[in-house]
């Protein structure tokens, strides 16, 4: 794929999720995808593979997730960054979190072999 068709997959995907259907991002994941997380919350971190993109998806369980506005997609060779506006509340303590976020995605073979998430800090929102 180049760079458009990676935009409209990266795209549906979100559409999908949206839908609370993951499958069509989990179909774009290569086997050994690298997945990087900001830190100071739950999601944060570093996974690895099919196991870590779905043990990463399971922090969302941890939230109750409002959705999110896409603002734009942006794609470039083999790289896709995407800038939205996510909005959740944290069931441990009620309070809302979210906002500004930034994913990277990185292509080779027509699969994402890196996925980066950079957000605003929402550290406060899990403190009790």
């Amino acid at each position: 794929m180049g760079a458009a068709e990676n935009a409209k997959a990266v795209r549906a995907a979100y559409e999908a999720f949206l839908q609370e259907d993951i499958q069509p991002m989990v179909s774009l994941m290569s086997e050994d995808v690298e997945i990087t997380n900001y830190e100071g919350n739950p999601f944060g971190g570093h996974y690895q593979g099919l196991t870590g993109f779905t043990e990463y998806m399971g922090t969302i369980e941890l939230t109750e997730f409002e959705g999110f506005d896409l603002e734009s997609v942006l794609a470039e060779g083999d790289r896709v960054v995407s800038v939205l506006t996510t909005r959740y509340k944290v069931k441990a303590t009620g309070k809302p979190a979210g906002g500004l976020t930034v994913h990277v995605f990185d292509f080779a073979d027509d699969k994402i072999v890196r996925f980066r998430e950079v957000a605003a800090d929402d550290g406060s929102a899990w403190e009790a």
